[in-house]
């Protein structure tokens, strides 16, 4: 979704650096609001697999919301440079994409319902 965002973003013709640092802020203080509200209706400890643990430590999508504030503040400073924090922000929300649609793919379900009802 950051992609598609961030793209209408700066299809927006006639906008100064600063505008545009500024909608990136905002865009990054909606994900951040997003991001709370979906990680708690989402946890659940007890179906969970190490590799959802590490991707739900290490969460590429946080990552990429901290490079697009960076973005934004470069911008606003006068910085046209602070697009390649984008550009790095938009890589690494693509890489997440495909790494959480692999694990969805791969998870097996009956290892899930083990550990769920180790008895069973």
């Amino acid at each position: 979704m950051l992609p598609l965002l961030a793209s209408i973003l700066l299809a927006i013709p006639g906008q100064s650096m600063q505008l545009v640092g500024g909608e990136f802020l905002l865009l990054a203080a909606l994900r951040g609001v997003a991001l709370v509200f979906t990680g708690r209706a989402r946890k659940k400890p007890g179906r969970q697999t190490r590799l959802n643990r590490l991707f739900g430590y290490t969460s590429p999508a946080l990552i990429t919301l901290l490079l697009v504030v960076i973005c934004g503040l470069t911008l606003i400073a006068g910085r046209v440079s602070g697009l390649y924090w984008l550009v790095a922000a938009i890589i690494l929300a693509l890489v997440g994409g495909v790494a959480n649609a692999w694990i969805f793919l791969v998870a097996d379900p009956d290892v899930e319902a083990r550990q769920m009802h180790p008895n069973s």
